[in-house]
C-alpha cells in the first residue's frame, strides 16, 4: 500500500498549502468534502479545500448517462451542480411545465459534520434554488444526512485494495482521501460493475506479484529449497489460472456487451427513454381529455420500465450468483497457501523473507503501477462503446425533451 499513501500524503500536503493560501478572512477551516447530488440519477462530486471538483462519480446508470462527456472536473462545485441540474433538466429528469414540487426533488449531501461542511452544503442548494429560480421551474431541494462513518468505510473498502483492518483505522478524514484517490484513478470507468471488476482484479494482480516475487526468492535460494519450491510454484500456478479464469468469467457475464446484463441494461435504458420523454409531454400538456389520455400512456411506460429495470437487477444477480462456484475454488486455492506457508516457517523462510522486503514491495508497486494501463488496453474498446452508447441516449433524450418544448410554444 506504501505508492497509495505516498499519493494520500501528495494531496494532505497539497491540501495544506491550500488552506494556508486561503485561510485568511474564512471563519472555518477547509476540508476535503464529498458532496452528492441525487435527483434519481445520483453522483458524487469529490471537493478539494478550494471548493473545486477533483473526481464526479455517477452512482447509478442514471447518473452515469447526465455526467458522459461533460466537463465537470476542475469547476466550482457550485457551478458544477449546476452544470448537473442543467443536464437532468435538458434531459427530461428535472421536468419543466405543469408541474408540482413533487416531481422535482433534488437531494444534497455534504460530508463532515462541521460548520464548513454545512456552509458549504448551503452554498450548493442555494445555487440549484437559484438555477430553477432563474429557469422557472418548480422543484424541492432539500439537505440529507452524508454517508455514516461506517458506511463511507464500505464505499471506501470497495473502491481500494486497502484491507479492512487498514480501512477500519482509518479517520474520516482518511477515508475521505483514500475515496479521492480512488476515485481519480478509476474516471474513466463509466459503470459501477467497471469499477467493482477493476479494484478486484488489481487486488488479485498485487496478490499475485508478492506470490510470484517469493516463489523468485525461494529458487535464489538453491537445491535445498527444491520442495519447497516445487509446492510453493505448483499454487501460484494454481492461483493465477483460477484468477485468470474468474476475471474471464466477470467480463463475459458483467461487461461483455453480448452479455445478459449488458443486454437487460439496454432494454431498460429504451424504456427509460420512453417514460421521459412521456413525462415531459404531460407536463408540456394543459388540463384537458388530452392530457388524461396522455398520463395513461405515461403511467402505462413507467410500468414497462419498472419491469425492465427489475429484470436488469435480476440479469445482475445470475451474473453475481454464476460466479460462486469460481469463487469458492479461488478460495480453497488461497487455503493452499496458508499450508505452504507452514511448509516455509519449518525452513524459517521468513527470516529471509525480512532481508527482501524492498524486493517484494518493489513487485507489488510495479505491479500497482502497470495495472491501470494493462486494465485500460485491455476494456478500450468497451469503454469507448460504452461512453459512446451513454452519450447517444442522452444527445435523444436532449432532443425529445426539446421537440416537446418547441411544440408547446408552437401551440
Amino acid at each position: 500500500m506504501k505508492k497509495v499513501f505516498k499519493c494520500l500524503s501528495l494531496i494532505m500536503i497539497v491540501g495544506m498549502f491550500a488552506l494556508i493560501a486561503t485561510s485568511c478572512g474564512k471563519k472555518t477551516e477547509a476540508e476535503l468534502s464529498r458532496v452528492t447530488v441525487d435527483i434519481n440519477p445520483s453522483i458524487e462530486l469529490m471537493v478539494d479545500e478550494e471548493q473545486k471538483v477533483i473526481s464526479v462519480s455517477a452512482l447509478n446508470d442514471d447518473g452515469s448517462i447526465i455526467i458522459a462527456g461533460e466537463a465537470i472536473v476542475g469547476k466550482d462545485v457550485e457551478e458544477a451542480t449546476k452544470i448537473i441540474v442543467n443536464v437532468c433538466t435538458e434531459t427530461g429528469y428535472i421536468v419543466k411545465g405543469e408541474t408540482t414540487v413533487s416531481d422535482n426533488n433534488v437531494k444534497i449531501s455534504v460530508s463532515g459534520n462541521t460548520e464548513y461542511a454545512n456552509e458549504l452544503a448551503n452554498k450548493v442548494k442555494d445555487a440549484v434554488k437559484d438555477y430553477f429560480d432563474k429557469s422557472g421551474i418548480k422543484a424541492k431541494v432539500e439537505q440529507i444526512n452524508a454517508l455514516a462513518i461506517a458506511e463511507l468505510k464500505q464505499l471506501v473498502l470497495n473502491n481500494s485494495t486497502f484491507t479492512e483492518e487498514e480501512v477500519e483505522a482509518m479517520s474520516e478524514k482518511d477515508l475521505l482521501k483514500a475515496l479521492s484517490v480512488a476515485r481519480m484513478e478509476t474516471a474513466i470507468l463509466i459503470s459501477e460493475d467497471m469499477k467493482k471488476l477493476y479494484f478486484e482484479a488489481k487486488e488479485y494482480e498485487i496478490s499475485f506479484a508478492e506470490r510470484e516475487e517469493t516463489v523468485k526468492i525461494i529458487e535464489e535460494l538453491g537445491s535445498v529449497y527444491g520442495t519447497v519450491y516445487a509446492a510453493y510454484k505448483k499454487v501460484v500456478d494454481q492461483y493465477r489460472a483460477a484468477v485468470t479464469t474468474l476475471e474471464n468469467l466477470k467480463y463475459d457475464t458483467l461487461i461483455s456487451p453480448d452479455s445478459a446484463y449488458q443486454k437487460a441494461l439496454v432494454e431498460m435504458r429504451a424504456a427509460k427513454i420512453k417514460y421521459l420523454e412521456q413525462r415531459s409531454y404531460v407536463a408540456s400538456l394543459e388540463i384537458g381529455d388530452l392530457k388524461i389520455t396522455a398520463e395513461i400512456k405515461l403511467a402505462e411506460l413507467k410500468d414497462a420500465y419498472e419491469k425492465m429495470e427489475q429484470a436488469y437487477v435480476e440479469a445482475g444477480n445470475a451474473a453475481v450468483k454464476s460466479l460462486d462456484a469460481l469463487i469458492a475454488t479461488l478460495k480453497n486455492v488461497e487455503k493452499q497457501f496458508d499450508e505452504v506457508d507452514k511448509l516455509l516457517a519449518s525452513f524459517d523462510f521468513n527470516s529471509v523473507l525480512k532481508t527482501k522486503t524492498s524486493e517484494i514491495e518493489a513487485a507489488m508497486n510495479a505491479a500497482k503501477d502497470k495495472f491501470f494501463e494493462d486494465f485500460e488496453a485491455a476494456h478500450k474498446d468497451d469503454l469507448e462503446k460504452a461512453q459512446a452508447a451513454l452519450i447517444a441516449q442522452k444527445d435523444a433524450l436532449k432532443k425529445s425533451i426539446l421537440d416537446s418544448s418547441l411544440n408547446k410554444e408552437n401551440k
